[in-house]
């Protein structure tokens, strides 16, 4: 597995959101009590950007029509079946690594 640096973790406060392309994949991270998550930028129904969403704990409220993902797993809250997917992150030296390859 690859794992591309994409920022500082310092630069995501807990509670925020980032968006970041990675190898062409639009992807969102999210600190949720300091640890970060990236799932990817696009709600299922109609594509919106997750990371312009409401952040409430760990789930966030897609902007366009309020559906709400759990950004730790990408499952949907009410319906688990509808999920984003989801990408492995780890943090070192301070700095936040992804992997999209598949």
């Amino acid at each position: 597995m690859t794992y591309q640096d994409v920022c500082a973790q310092g630069h995501i406060a807990p509670g925020h959101s980032l968006a970041v392309r990675i190898s062409g994949q639009d992807v969102a991270l999210f600190n949720v009590n300091g640890v970060i998550h990236a799932i990817e930028n696009a709600c299922p129904h109609m594509g919106s950007a997750l990371s312009g969403g409401c952040i409430s704990g760990r789930t966030v409220a897609c902007p366009a029509h309020g559906l709400r993902f759990d950004v730790t797993t990408g499952a949907h809250v009410s319906s688990p079946a509808l999920t984003v997917p989801t990408f492995p992150v780890r943090i070192v030296d301070g700095r936040v690594l992804v992997s999209v390859a598949g």
